[in-house]
């Protein structure tokens, strides 16, 4: 059954169906473009995730490289020289590591 605000011959009723068909079209045009608006705003996010991601791994690793460096000069600086001498602190305690 035709709607009433389609008219009453053929000719309007063709016409009204094709505009209709117009704006469904204009409709799930828009709602494609903000489908892949989306889908591009997600994929950037990942990426930026991921350069994040990166960034802590690159620092958690110069930290621990830095870290384990101090402990190993550490180490040398206060061992035993091989002739029986250990370094002691300003209390007169043995530093060992």
């Amino acid at each position: 059954m035709a709607s009433p605000e389609a008219g009453g011959n053929d000719t309007q009723r063709r016409a009204y169906a094709e505009e209709q068909t117009g704006r469904d079209r204009l409709i799930l045009s828009d709602a494609q473009d903000k489908l892949v608006n989306s889908e591009i705003y997600v994929i950037q996010t990942a990426a930026t995730l991921r350069i994040a991601e990166d960034r802590r791994r690159y620092h958690e690793t110069v930290l621990r490289l830095t870290v384990n460096s101090a402990v190993e000069s550490l180490r040398l600086a206060y061992a035993d020289d091989g002739r029986g001498e250990a370094h002691y602190d300003e209390d007169g305690n043995r530093l060992t590591f």
